[in-house]
């Protein structure tokens, strides 16, 4: 059930940019999943392109799997 609700939301992101006129090639390397969990799936932020690091918190940032 969380795979599907996070796979909405990357699905999501890729229309709004879509609508944006940004088309990319998307792919597992670049879909990055910030504010992962898993209890508050409602603040999860999707980004494409490089990894964003946060040195105060290393479990912020989540690589979504093929």
């Amino acid at each position: 059930m969380y795979v599907t609700l996070v796979m909405i939301k990357v699905i999501e992101k890729v229309e709004e940019e879509m609508e944006n006129g940004i088309f990319n090639s998307y792919t597992p390397n670049s879909i990055y999943l910030s504010n992962f969990n898993v209890r508050r799936l409602d603040r999860l932020i999707v980004k494409f392109g490089a990894p964003i690091t946060n040195k105060n918190n290393k479990h912020e940032l989540v690589y979504l799997a093929p």
